[in-house]
């Protein structure tokens, strides 16, 4: 599976370590992504002070944008120098930040698309260094007021462009998986492990 609307995606994807060698594991992108959806929806819920939700956000999820916006050579400068140059936080921060814009339209969803949204709507993969920074100012824009409490996951989604692509990104990005499954082969292995892990325990013989 490749997505050819990003023309960075392939180059950011072969280079993409799914378990990188951080010295903090907690910063790892896929973590910090994860970790600040899931603060949004505790949030929302309001199940969860407003202050521990906003020392995540500023210690972590900030920071995890800075460095992507920091790594930016790296998606879009194919240039060897730039690719081995960088310290590894800001390259996996870069690297999996453009993987999500990638494929945001693809595995968003929303109860008003029943078709789903269109590759080049108000999803669209940055196309450019500058769409990109662009993008990554307004997530951090939108954490920033999440964090001081100025804005709700309460907001509806569709009506604003800024907000959709806000909680979409953390959305998509704790979701989507860090390796396609690509052949029925691999379909039917993916399968029988999960089987597995649930029958794991279990006594299936049926005997009386």
């Amino acid at each position: 599976m490749t997505n050819p609307e990003n023309p960075a995606f392939n180059l950011s994807w072969q280079r993409f370590e799914a378990y990188p060698t951080y010295g903090d594991l907690d910063r790892a992108p896929k973590t910090v992504v994860t970790q600040t959806d899931s603060m949004i929806q505790l949030l929302n819920a309001g199940v969860v002070p407003q202050d521990l939700i906003q020392n995540y956000l500023l210690n972590y999820t900030v920071p995890f944008l800075v460095s992507a916006a920091n790594g930016i050579k790296r998606v879009y400068d194919q240039e060897i120098a730039s690719v081995i140059s960088l310290p590894v936080e800001t390259s996996e921060a870069a690297d999996f930040t453009n993987i999500v814009f990638s494929w945001m339209h693809y595995f968003a969803r929303s109860r008003y698309l029943p078709d789903g949204f269109s590759k080049r709507g108000i999803l669209r993969a940055p196309q450019t260094e500058r769409e990109f920074i662009r993008r990554i100012v307004e997530l951090k824009d939108g954490v920033l007021e999440i964090a001081d409490g100025k804005k709700s996951r309460g907001t509806f989604l569709e009506s604003s462009p800024q907000a959709l692509r806000i909680y979409t990104f953390f959305k998509v990005g704790s979701s989507m998986p860090l390796k396609f499954i690509e052949s029925d082969r691999e379909r039917r292995e993916h399968e029988s492990d999960i089987l597995g892990k649930l029958l794991d325990g279990i006594d299936t013989s049926f005997s009386t």
